[in-house]
Order: structure tokens, then C-alpha cells, then sequence
């Protein structure tokens, strides 16, 4: 099959935008032109992103080669000559030349009429021209984008470096210039451009282990020294990128290959650099590790654009001490800086968009990006930290073949980008400090602020602000936000004993509301039919389906108590010993569906649920929030639970840094949004 040929006029631009970073070429953001000719692949013309003409005929397609090589610059006729015959053309070299030119004017005029722009063949005394933009050759892009990478790498720039002479090397075809017949002026270009794109290989991948990239680079390392075992630099690179993936023994496994490769093929030993990082592996030099602080990564070109993924801002009635206690907490830091704030509260007490009204109001603090993560699957797993690693580094600039599988890799990636730049990660819902860790910012001019169901305990939390329930006022206030005062006033007593259902929990109220303004033809008494409000809650189904089966099952029998209640008089009602029984009570407290109060005298301790249920509210709400969640093993609400029930539940730790209310051990469960 022959090659083709593809020309690109670039006339019709328009500006788009593009996802993820830019970099000086692609700041002028424009399209494809509409003729372009390709000349590392298979050759090829196409207009309009269609093929154009196949020339079948090699000598012609060599003529056009030559020409948009130096689109737009004089070709002479003797290199002409020399291209087509070398150093003996036929008598009728210069009249073959001629009709070779001639049909390549008829091709351009074709090409003119079904793109709309112009392209000509010009005759000058000295040879010919081709009218063509060199953006319009891939080969001219191609230099084009290798000199602006290595500028971005000379700047340090490495990052957008990396990115450009990626999209310089992806121009390339899986066959080459090199591997056609070509004549000797074309195989001289073809042999710069191979020299050129092997160059430019090299110092992409010098660039990736500067950014700590090794893992992706292994991978290509592997193959490129398969096809050039005797070259000395890949077989450097490949030894450090397996040294600093934790692969020494594969590293020295790889200089063994080498030095055995020149010796067979060349003769040589290897040359004094590899000698030397082979005795700096063996001796696990730490200088050879990527040193944390890697200002590679930092360094990348402000032109990307900073992350702003916060969600919309929200309106909050009252929350005034609070949103005041989470800014002053933000401003001030330990002494290193670096503020880790965690927003608590009950389900429903409007936790999240305490979150997200204190980041709106912040975020001018953060110039270079606010990042934010839902940190549970809407069906309450935990959503791992690699995976919300992957998309802050996608959100900052990093092309996604480029962020590392591995998540510490992952998280020191992200450390570094963030190490000289003031950003806020926004966590919602987080699970425990294992989840939390890795996503931390690095240096001291970023901060953190989360939401998190459990009391979390680790020395880098700098303060914990809760979510407290609003006051009669504020409640009143929230509610003829949405439904207007003079509803309100109308059904005053209804109105109140709403409030005092709700019992000031902003999430609560907020449900009411929603569920009063689509059917305004019900009244606000209506919505005292109570059986149905906890199964309006997303707050509470979600915090209900994390309780492992015996703990769902325990809370269907306490939480109808209309009273404080203590542990021994639960064990009574469960079943169970009284250490068993705390540690239940233990775990509601733990995600706030209970909270710990004084008990009836000389009891001690007392734990008193959020909701006051009758028993067929608490059967109502705890089947719909079963409804798509399996049924919990063990016996059904009310009834006695037996003790393995629990003791099975009950048997395994807590999650890593959760706070434990009791010596007594208990299961670990996944997280849902509160």
C-alpha cells in the first residue's frame, strides 16, 4: 500500500478550551488546520480530515515529501535531482521534475477547492516553493514542540515540560520515515528526525524521574533497552527508575545485562558513570533516592489553571460562633502552619454545608486551587485515598498517564505540588485517619477542613469545631426561609411543635421545609405525623446502613426508650453482659445517633438517643433505611438479642485513629455521609 499524504491549512482556527494545563503553544488554543500533510507515519495528505489523494507513484510522493519539509523555503532543483537519482539523473531529469511539479499544482488546486484555503506551487529561479504554514507539517510541529519542552525543562518548568514533548513524541507513527524508500536528501531529514525524536525520549523520561515518576517509566525503560541494550544512558535511567520503585535487586540484575551486552557487541566495558551508579546501588546510596522536597513537580507553569472545585455556596441561618471559631481556626495553624480543621455534629446537623460556606468564605486565602472530595460512595463505602489522589493531581495539571499507580507515591506527588503554594483541601465525610493522611497538603502554607462523623485523634488535627443545633429563633428563622413568614404564622402551634420534633437539627428543619414547599396544599401540621420523618432523613438512613447487622439490630431495641438509659439496664433489655452492652451504646454515641448524659441517681453514666421514637417510628424508619441494604443478621426489632449475635460484631478493632469510648473492642464499619 502506498503512503498518503495530509496538508492542513490553518485558516479556520477557533478558540476552545482545554481541560487540565496549558502550555505556551497551547495558549493560542486553535484547531487543527484543515489541510495537513504527514511525514512521521505513514505519508499521508488529508483535508478536511479526510484522506486526499493517495500518490501511488514513489518518485511523485518523494517530490512532495521534499517540498513540505521546507514548506514555505526554496527547494533547489538539484536537490531535487539528488533526492530523485542521486548522483546519476536520466537526461530527461528536469522535464520528469516538471511534470512531477505540474501534477502536484493540480493536486493543490483540488485541494484549495474542497477546503477553502489556499495553498500554492510556486516556480522560482532557484528551484520551487510550497505556500504552506510549517504548522501544517507534523515534522515542523514536531521540532516545534521538543524546543518549546525543553524550554519549559530549562525553566523549571519540568511539569508542562514533560507535557510538550509528550505531545511532540505522540506525533510520531508506528512506522517511520526512515523505514520507506527515500533518496538521500530525504533520508539525511529522516535521520535528524529519528536523532531527534530519540533525544527527545531520553530527556522526557530525565524529566519524569525528576518528578518521582519512576513506576511509569519502568515500564518503556524496559522496552527501549530491549531494542538498544548497548546504550549506556537508558540503561542508567532503567537502573535508577527499578532502584527508587524498591526493585535494587532487578537494577543490578539490569547493569549485568549491559555490561554483558557491550562486552558481546562492542567489546567494552561499561563507562565510568554506570560503574559508579552500579557501586552507589550496592551500597544504597540515599543521595540516589528522589528527595521528597521535589521542586520539579512544585515548579509546574503557573499558566494551569488553579483548581476551584467547591461545591456551590450555601446560605446558613445562625451558625455565626461557628463559621467565626472555623475561619479564626484556618487563619491560625500550629506553629508550622498548615491548619487541619475537622467539622463534628449529629446526623442532620448540617455538617457539610458548615463545610462549604466556611470554604467560600476562605477560599480567597487560597489562591492556587481548592481541592475537594466526597469521601464516601453514596452507598456509604469509603471512597479510597489513591483514587482521590488520582483526581487532585488530574485537577492540577498532571496528564493521567503520568500519575503513579502506587499511593505514596501518589501522596508525596501531591506533597510536592502543594509544598510552595497556599491551598485548601475540602474532605467531606471522612472515615478515619488512614483515609485522611495521605491527603494532606505539604509545606505549611495549605490547610484542611473536614467533615467527620467520629471523633478523630491524631497529633496533626489543630482543631475540632462542632456543629451544635440552632436555637428556637434560628429554627423559626430556617424554616420561613423556604416557606415564608406568613405560612409560618398561620399554623404557629404547628410550626413549633415541628421545631421541637426537629429538635434544632438544621438537616432535620431543612427536610421539613423541602417536603412542605412541594405540597403547599399540606399543612405544617401534617408533617407531625412522626412515623415519617426519620425516613426522610438522608442523614439517617445513611448513618443507619454503616451499623454492622448486631449493632442495627441493638438500636431497634434501645432507641424507643423514652428515657436515659444505662449500660447494665441495656444489657437487661440485649441480653448481653454490661461491658457488651457500653460498648453498643459506645458506638452510637461514636456516630452520634446517641449522646452521654447523667443517670439516674447513683447510676453514673446515661445515654439518651437523639430522637425520642415511638416503637413504630423507629420500625418505620429503620425498614426504609433497609430497603436496599441487607437485612441485618440477628433477631428482629424489639426482641431479645442473643450474645453471639454481638460478640460476632463486636470483635475487631476500631478504625485507625477513632478515638475508643470503651476498653471493650469493636467491629470497624464503613462510612457514609452524615
Amino acid at each position: 500500500m502506498s503512503p498518503t499524504l495530509t496538508m492542513w491549512l490553518p485558516e479556520c482556527r477557533k478558540t476552545v478550551a482545554l481541560p487540565g494545563f496549558s502550555s505556551r503553544s497551547e495558549r493560542r488554543n486553535t484547531v487543527p488546520p484543515l489541510i495537513q500533510v504527514r511525514l512521521l507515519g505513514p505519508f499521508e495528505l488529508t483535508c478536511n480530515g479526510k484522506s486526499a489523494v493517495r500518490l501511488s507513484a514513489p518518485k511523485l510522493r518523494r517530490v512532495l515529501m521534499l517540498l513540505a519539509l521546507n514548506a514555505g523555503r526554496v527547494v533547489s532543483t538539484a536537490q531535487f535531482l539528488s533526492e530523485l537519482w542521486e548522483d546519476r539523473p536520466p537526461r530527461s531529469a528536469r522535464t520528469t521534475l516538471q511534470t512531477y511539479i505540474y501534477q502536484l499544482r493540480k493536486l493543490m488546486a483540488r485541494v484549495t477547492d474542497a477546503s477553502g484555503a489556499r495553498v500554492s506551487l510556486e516556480t522560482t529561479a532557484a528551484g520551487y516553493l510550497l505556500r504552506l504554514p510549517p504548522e501544517c507539517v507534523d515534522a515542523h510541529r514536531f521540532t516545534a514542540l521538543v524546543a518549546e519542552g525543553r524550554a519549559h525543562i530549562a525553566a523549571s518548568e519540568t511539569l508542562l515540560g514533560v507535557q510538550t514533548l509528550d505531545k511532540a513524541l505522540a506525533l510520531w507513527g508506528a512506522t517511520s520515515m526512515a523505514e520507506t524508500d527515500l533518496g538521500s536528501v530525504l533520508q539525511t531529514e529522516a535521520v535528524r528526525l529519528e536523532e531527534l525524536r530519540r533525544t527527545a525520549v531520553a530527556e522526557r523520561i530525565e524529566a519524569e524521574l525528576s518528578l518521582g515518576l519512576h513506576h511509569q517509566a519502568v515500564g518503556e525503560l524496559l522496552g527501549l533497552v530491549a531494542s538498544n541494550p548497548t546504550d549506556e544512558g537508558l540503561q542508567a535511567k532503567l537502573m535508577l527508575a527499578l532502584y527508587r520503585s524498591g526493585r535494587r535487586s532487578e537494577a543490578l540484575t539490569a547493569y549485568r545485562r549491559a555490561r554483558s551486552a557491550l562486552a558481546t557487541e562492542l567489546g567494552l566495558e561499561p563507562c565510568t558513570e554506570l560503574q559508579q551508579l552500579h557501586s552507589r546501588i550496592l551500597a544504597g546510596d540515599p543521595s540516589l533516592d528522589l528527595p521528597e522536597d521535589t521542586t520539579a513537580v512544585r515548579s509546574a507553569a503557573t499558566s494551569i489553571p488553579a483548581p476551584s472545585q467547591l461545591p456551590p455556596d450555601v446560605r446558613l441561618v445562625g451558625r455565626k460562633p461557628q463559621l467565626e471559631a472555623l475561619c479564626q481556626a484556618l487563619a491560625d495553624g500550629p506553629g508550622v502552619g498548615r491548619p487541619v480543621v475537622v467539622v463534628t455534629g449529629a446526623p442532620a446537623s448540617g455538617k457539610s454545608a458548615l463545610c462549604v460556606r466556611t470554604a467560600h468564605q476562605v477560599r480567597a486565602d487560597y489562591p492556587d486551587g481548592q481541592l475537594w472530595a466526597e469521601m464516601t460512595t453514596p452507598a456509604g463505602r469509603p471512597v479510597p485515598p489513591g483514587e482521590i489522589l488520582g483526581d487532585f493531581l488530574r485537577a492540577v495539571g498532571l496528564p493521567p498517564n503520568h500519575i503513579p499507580e502506587d499511593v505514596d507515591e501518589r501522596a508525596r506527588m501531591f506533597r510536592s505540588w502543594a509544598a510552595d503554594r497556599r491551598v485548601l483541601v475540602v474532605l467531606d465525610d471522612v472515615v478515619d485517619v488512614d483515609q485522611l493522611i495521605p491527603l494532606l497538603p505539604g509545606g505549611s502554607r495549605s490547610a484542611t477542613l473536614l467533615t467527620c462523623r467520629r471523633r478523630l485523634s491524631d497529633p496533626r488535627i489543630t482543631a475540632v469545631v462542632p456543629a451544635s443545633r440552632l436555637s428556637h429563633t434560628e429554627a423559626w428563622d430556617l424554616l420561613a426561609d423556604t416557606l415564608g413568614p406568613d405560612r409560618l404564622a398561620y399554623e404557629a402551634d404547628a410550626v413549633i411543635k415541628v421545631i421541637q420534633l426537629c429538635q434544632g437539627l438544621p438537616g432535620a428543619l431543612r427536610t421539613v421545609a423541602r417536603q412542605l414547599e412541594m405540597r403547599p396544599h399540606w399543612s405544617v401540621a401534617r408533617i407531625l405525623d412522626r412515623s415519617t420523618l426519620p425516613a426522610l432523613l438522608p442523614s439517617f438512613r445513611r448513618t443507619y446502613r454503616l451499623l454492622t447487622p448486631p449493632v442495627r439490630s441493638a438500636f431497634r431495641a434501645l432507641a424507643a426508650v423514652d428515657s436515659v438509659i444505662t449500660a447494665e439496664e441495656a444489657g437487661t433489655v440485649l441480653g448481653v453482659a454490661t461491658p457488651a452492652a457500653e460498648a453498643l451504646l459506645e458506638e452510637f454515641v461514636e456516630v452520634q445517633l446517641a449522646h452521654v448524659c447523667r443517670g439516674p441517681e447513683s447510676s453514673g453514666i446515661g445515654y439518651e438517643f437523639g430522637w425520642r421514637y415511638t416503637k413504630a417510628e423507629l420500625d418505620f424508619a429503620c425498614d426504609a433505611a433497609e430497603r436496599d441494604t441487607p437485612e441485618p443478621v440477628g433477631v428482629g426489632a424489639g426482641a431479645r438479642v442473643e450474645p453471639a449475635a454481638f460478640a460476632a460484631g463486636l470483635t475487631h478493632g476500631l478504625p485507625a485513629g477513632v478515638v475508643p469510648s470503651t476498653t471493650f473492642p469493636r467491629r470497624a464499619v464503613p462510612s457514609t455521609r452524615l
